[in-house]
């Protein structure tokens, strides 16, 4: 025994002059792994940049491909992209890469709603006032809402009357009597610094009311700006600061005049703020025009039956029933965005509403967060048909050993009835959706190896208790102990270098095996290896641009596989 410990101990102090100790001993590392993402299954183009890639990352010691290529619709691709597949396939083959398919993108999820977008997380509408005309039933002021001196007509003092101007603009906004889209006058900003992300420039305050959709537009002139950054050329809050909105209208940085426009809902506020944003650099010029603010009606409504449509009689209370008193309520268009008009509620023959009866309209809705995020509503049972189909063909295909659970920045969630009636908090819906993922597979491979995003899991990153004054982007609660829902045997796919040390702990802390992914470059790589290193569970690295960038990815090769 005295000379089993002793061996033991010049074991350690030796690891220790070498750098070799269980804590932080460099390891080999069984999961060395290469993302990609995109739809190659249609592109030949990406099918070569996969060949391209496949080939570096093997002669530079990784030995797995996730590919992130909207396999949540691979029931509604034609038969040519099924060949692709099989071509990818047999790239990673030649190259001695496991093939590593992405599925069940939640918080992205625009392949699942190839299906049916109206399983979108829906935003309330509580009773829109709809007047009938006639055979139809138009959405009417309740009352009027308006920006003042939204064409930027008025001074005073030399900046636009009724707003109030960002302490830190300095001179570089005012009014500008040359350039206007329309009147005499526009708002002219000239760019001399870099603002900090979200900061805007110039505010009013606009009454509304609670629970309403409303659309937000303006006229946009530009001269070389450096980007559009994330709150250009228009920002929404609510009084207390939080953002109502984050789609980012596509705006050129050297343009004519062109309409910018966004969505919001009030959620529960009379009052919003109403700004102009700064955009990305510092340099470059930019004129708004005709900001203007209107109620929206039924655009982008959502019809399932978890997010219901209401419509009553304002003075009778009657609950009018569709099919009967109206037509069936749908958005033909239903691209999201705020580009067309919305549908009136048509009446039927022999309807109990009448001609001229005020109607309060109550719906569901939504539109997209940044560039286009949609995420879908984890309650609806028909989220988990479509997933259980579409894995099974995954399943057939590729017979993976491994699959890549694409759940992360879940931005919209737990707002709709479906949502609502069951009782559970956003983490808690999140850890069902999460466990019902895993059975899914489980069904079909009950050895595979499953691994996940982690930032919905993590404290230190996109779950903290105490994110943004307790709630999260449109979520409305945080997803605070959603790591405790969730099954341990789920490999958690680490990605906050900032503070990839804590992160690493916390799953670690709570029974998780941990797998790194960073986007390459040599001290990156370096530090995320020294932190894996030390980490109990942990399996191996992943490079990770969520590009097309793989410039560094022999060099990250080499530094995982200890040759550089």
């Amino acid at each position: 025994m005295a000379k089993g410990r002793f061996r033991a101990l010049l074991i350690f102090v030796l690891g220790a002059l070498l750098g070799t100790t269980g804590c932080g001993q460099a390891k080999d590392y069984p999961n060395r792994w290469v993302y990609m993402h995109g739809k190659p299954l249609e592109n030949m183009d990406q099918v070569a940049l996969i060949r391209k890639v496949a080939k570096t990352a093997a002669e530079h010691g990784l030995n797995g491909l996730v590919l992130d290529a909207f396999f949540d619709r691979i029931d509604m691709e034609p038969p040519y992209n099924y060949k692709n597949l099989q071509v990818i396939m047999q790239i990673c083959k030649d190259n001695n890469l496991e093939f590593i398919p992405a599925v069940f993108g939640m918080g992205y999820n625009a392949p699942l709603l190839a299906h049916d977008k109206n399983l979108i997380e829906g935003l309330p509408v509580k009773d829109a006032l709809y007047v009938v005309s006639g055979k139809e039933a138009r959405l009417a002021d309740d009352p009027p809402v308006e920006i003042a001196n939204g064409g930027f007509e008025m001074a005073e003092a030399g900046a636009p009357a009724n707003f109030t101007l960002n302490d830190n603009s300095g001179e570089t906004v005012a009014l500008d009597k040359t350039v206007a889209k329309a009147g005499s006058a526009s708002l002219a900003v000239a760019m001399s610094k870099e603002y900090e992300e979200g900061e805007k420039l110039a505010t009013q305050e606009v009454a509304v009311h609670p629970y309403r959709c409303y659309l937000l537009s303006c006229w946009v002139k530009t001269e070389g700006l450096e980007g559009s950054g994330d709150v250009f050329p228009m920002l929404v809050q609510a009084p207390d600061g939080r953002r109502l909105q984050y789609y980012i209208p596509p705006v050129p940085g050297t343009s004519d005049w062109v309409r910018a426009v966004i969505g919001f809902n009030s959620r529960g506020n009379d009052k919003v703020l109403v700004s102009v944003g700064t955009p990305a650099g510092k340099s470059g010029k930019f004129w708004v025009d005709e900001l203007k603010i209107e109620e929206e009606g039924l655009v982008n409504v959502l019809r399932r039956e978890g997010t219901p449509l209401v419509v009553r009689g304002e003075q009778s209370g009657i609950a009018y029933e569709e099919g009967r008193d109206f037509a069936p309520v749908s958005d033909p268009v239903m691209t999201l965005l705020f580009d067309h008009p919305d549908p009136p509620v048509t009446i039927l023959p022999g309807s109990r509403i009448k001609d001229g009866e005020r109607l309060r309209v109550s719906f569901y809705h939504n539109y997209p967060i940044y560039n286009g995020q949609t995420p879908a509503c984890m309650s609806e049972p028909k989220l988990y048909e479509i997933w259980r189909k579409t894995a099974r063909m995954v399943h057939e295909y590729v017979k993976p050993n491994k699959y890549f659970l694409g759940t992360d920045e879940l931005r919209e969630a737990g707002s709709c009835e479906a949502c609502g009636k069951r009782g559970l908090n956003v983490a808690q819906i999140l850890g069902d959706c999460v466990t019902k993922q895993e059975q899914i597979i489980r069904e079909l491979n009950p050895k595979a190896e499953l691994f996940i995003w982690s930032d919905m899991f993590d404290p230190t990153h996109n779950a903290p208790g105490d994110y943004h004054k307790g709630y999260f982007y449109h979520v409305d609660e945080t997803f605070e102990n959603s790591w405790n829902y969730i099954p341990k045997d789920l490999i958690m796919v680490c990605w906050n270098s900032g503070k990839r040390d804590k992160s690493l702990e916390h799953f670690q802390k709570n029974g998780f095996r941990t797998f790194g992914s960073c986007s390459g470059g040599p001290e990156g790589t370096r530090a995320w290896l020294e932190a894996l290193d030390k980490t109990k569970g942990s399996t191996g690295l992943m490079y990770t641009t969520w590009s097309e960038n793989f410039e560094t990815l022999a060099e990250f090769g080499d530094i995982v596989n200890r040759k550089k």
